[in-house]
């Protein structure tokens, strides 16, 4: 054993040093750097259960119930009968009916106070059916309108498109389709379309990994994770990498880029078909509405996609400004570490719709409550 020291003391130190900075970093998850905190914060989400449907991608379940808990947010998922984020019966006609992803779920804040669930407040006597499910692409908000909202013979579409990871979607749910449907598309993109794999499932769990993957990837990055406050002291982060993959598909001529609009035009010239106006709702990154006040210039995406989306004649609410407006006086518009828009956040959104319905309402325009 001596002899053969050096072949099992240095493995063994090398392992007892990992496991009990693994320990550390379990107990001072804080010390992760930025980028590692939100990818911590996404693994120990709460997985919803969806059902996969080879047209749609996948549904949440009819009736469903679960609470989604993290250390930026609590919330309740409860699906209508159709597994959206209704209340239920569904109605035979809807005034409005919006579709999109988490950004039009709600994601992080309870049903009431969503901003589909505060226009519709202001609104009284109009129905809206919210047809948004997070995780969700471009080509399914049209499949979803197909399915569920054509029947509804709504006035308005609302089409809500979040760039910052809506190029992405629509290039994974093309790959999705390309390799045939295969079972549930939140499944399959949420694994990157490989199969479990238990060994590589630990390791990404592991915050030692999580903190030396984030200090290599820094390294080659050009806009670089930060903690900053609002001038009212509250703490965001903005990890700008996260985008990586949709600043590469921000390109008019790439056929992610392409697929949005395609998908935008198509649910338009449908609405249209059934007598409804049609309006395209842009999110904006929180890295795009706050680096800049911190002196970063950082790209944004639904300019360019507002540019080609108005090419075809579609209306569009760029929420880019609107934000930035708030962020400045010193507003806090989205939680901390995930990128969704907070309370205060959401407000914002609603009072945009609002004012393109010709209803804005002075009670959430002069709102600065609410913001955590």
């Amino acid at each position: 054993m001596v002899r053969y020291a050096p072949l099992w003391l240095v493995p063994t130190a090398v392992l007892v040093a990992l496991l009990l900075a693994e320990g550390f970093l379990r107990l001072r998850p804080q010390l992760l750097p930025e980028r590692a905190q939100i990818k911590r914060l996404y693994q120990l989400q709460t997985r919803v259960k969806s059902v996969g449907d080879p047209y749609l991608g996948f549904v949440y379940p009819p009736h469903y119930r679960t609470e989604i808990k993290t250390l930026d947010f609590s919330f309740l998922i409860e699906s209508d009968e159709h597994g959206f984020r209704n209340a239920s019966p569904w109605p035979e006609k809807a005034d409005i009916v919006i579709v999109g992803d988490s950004m039009v779920y709600g994601w992080g804040v309870e049903k009431d106070v969503a901003w589909p669930s505060l226009v519709a407040r202001r609104l009284p006597g109009k129905r809206i059916v919210n047809l948004g499910l997070p995780g969700t692409s471009p080509q399914q908000y049209l499949r979803y309108f197909e399915r569920f909202g054509v029947e509804l013979n709504p006035g308005i579409l609302v089409f809500g498109i979040f760039p910052g990871n809506d190029l992405v979607g629509a290039e994974d749910f093309d790959n999705w389709i390309k390799a045939g449907s295969p079972g549930n598309f939140d499944v399959w993109r949420f694994s990157g379309g490989r199969p479990p794999n238990a060994v590589m499932s630990v390791l990404e769990r592991s915050l030692v990994m999580l903190l030396l993957k984030s200090m290599i990837e820094d390294l080659s990055e050009a806009h670089k994770a930060q903690s900053i406050k609002t001038i009212e002291g509250k703490r965001l982060q903005l990890v700008p990498a996260v985008y990586k993959r949709a600043m590469r598909l921000n390109d008019p001529a790439a056929s992610a880029f392409r697929g949005v609009i395609e998908s935008a035009v198509t649910a338009r010239d449908l609405a249209r078909e059934n007598g409804a106006e049609f309006v395209a709702v842009l999110f904006p990154t929180k890295e795009a509405i706050y680096l800049p006040l911190q002196g970063t210039p950082f790209p944004s995406f639904a300019a360019t996609l507002e540019q080609a989306l108005e090419a075809e004649g579609i209306e569009v609410i760029n929420l880019t400004d609107r934000f930035r407006q708030r962020a400045a006086q010193g507003k806090k518009l989205f939680f901390r570490v995930d990128g969704h828009p907070n309370i205060l956040g959401n407000r914002v959104i609603a009072r945009a719709l609002l004012k393109r319905l010709g209803a804005e309402d002075d009670r959430l325009k002069n709102s600065a409550g609410g913001d955590e």
